[in-house]
């Protein structure tokens, strides 16, 4: 038996601020508006696609804008691969982390801890509910769901994609209601 409080803390962990098709829909300005000053983003299926090796000339321009408008920008990524990660951060001018082992949250506060940096005043960015949105969630900060960059995904990733977008219906709400509050 799930009790109330046991309840809201699922939804907490579990409903995205924000949902987007992709990163190029989040309101930077908006968001920086209202005290938000740092981004960390997943890299696999949120700026590049599982197969690619470098992020898109419209990415690189996406986060010279998020620089731009006085954001700090970091990488956070679960994938085991430091070349793969580094290779994306130095392309991107940005500093990150692999093998972050979201959800768990002790990387990425560690990581921000080490340059003095707020994350409630982070916004959490990446395409799976089960890590990126629940250890933003967890931190504090505001967490910012979006649609994977490869639309086919292996059998697990199918599954496990099944699986968040029910959690997001039957738990947060629906999908359609969780955009709707990100449209405001």
């Amino acid at each position: 038996m799930i009790y109330a409080s046991q309840l809201r803390l699922i939804r907490s962990l579990l409903s995205p601020n924000l949902v987007c098709s992709s990163i190029h829909d989040i309101p930077l300005e908006q968001l920086m508006k209202s005290g938000y000053t740092s981004l960390w983003l997943d890299v696999d299926n949120t700026l590049v696609g599982v197969t690619q090796r470098e992020a898109t000339l419209r990415t690189l321009n996406w986060i010279q804008a998020a620089k731009s408008l006085g954001y700090s920008v970091f990488i956070v990524s679960n994938n085991r691969s430091q070349l793969r990660v580094d290779r994306i951060c130095t392309q991107l001018g940005v500093d990150g982390i692999y093998r972050a082992m979201k959800p768990l949250p002790h990387s990425l506060k560690d990581f921000a801890q080490s340059r003095k940096i707020d994350l409630r005043r982070g916004i959490i960015v990446g395409d799976q509910l089960f890590t990126d949105i629940i250890v933003g969630n967890w931190v504090r900060g505001f967490s910012v769901l979006v649609d994977p960059l490869d639309k086919k995904l292996s059998l697990f990733k199918t599954v496990q994609r099944e699986l968040e977008l029910f959690f997001l219906e039957r738990v947060a709400g629906s999908s359609r209601s969780i955009r709707k509050r990100a449209d405001r």
